[in-house]
């Protein structure tokens, strides 16, 4: 088994190239014997068939080079403007923290402010726990209306 693998391996410079021919066969095959049946000989639609494929592949190439090149171009440009975003998003992340955390600090204030007024004066302040073994209604509750199956009607055709 590993000996199969590494002669798999040594060899997969002549496999690889075999491999591809054998697909590229069966995918340009059809076209091939479309036009063996447009009455042109084998020889030539076979190489009309590589020639079409050849120029499509060069097609598809030059049009993804030209997009690299593009891009290299424009990298310059692009930095700049990531580089602006991600400033402005962090100066925007940490003004919001700042914000969540002063209003942190004013919670705390008036919570502990609110406590020390009703110890100063002396107002009574209910700290009991409501009972929840006393079954109560749900005043939030929302009334609907019951809603009335709607009959169905017959579809057999009319003769």
């Amino acid at each position: 088994m590993i000996t199969a693998l590494a002669a798999l391996y040594f060899a997969r410079e002549i496999l690889l190239p075999v491999a591809l021919a054998i697909l590229l066969s069966f995918l340009l095959t059809p076209l091939a014997n479309r036009l063996e049946r447009w009455r042109i000989p084998r020889t030539l639609s076979v190489v009309l068939v590589v020639a079409m494929s050849f120029s499509v592949l060069g097609l598809l190439g030059w049009i993804v080079t030209d997009q690299l090149v593009d891009l290299g171009r424009q990298q310059q440009a692009n930095k700049q403007n990531l580089m602006a975003k991600t400033q402005w998003l962090s100066e925007t992340a940490n003004k919001f923290l700042n914000e969540v955390s002063r209003f942190g600090k004013l919670r705390q204030r008036s919570a502990a402010s609110s406590d020390n007024e009703h110890k100063d004066s002396g107002a009574l302040v209910d700290t009991t726990e409501p009972n929840t073994s006393l079954p109560t209604k749900n005043r939030h509750t929302i009334h609907c209306r019951r809603l009335q199956p709607v009959p169905r009607r017959s579809t057999k055709p009319v003769k």
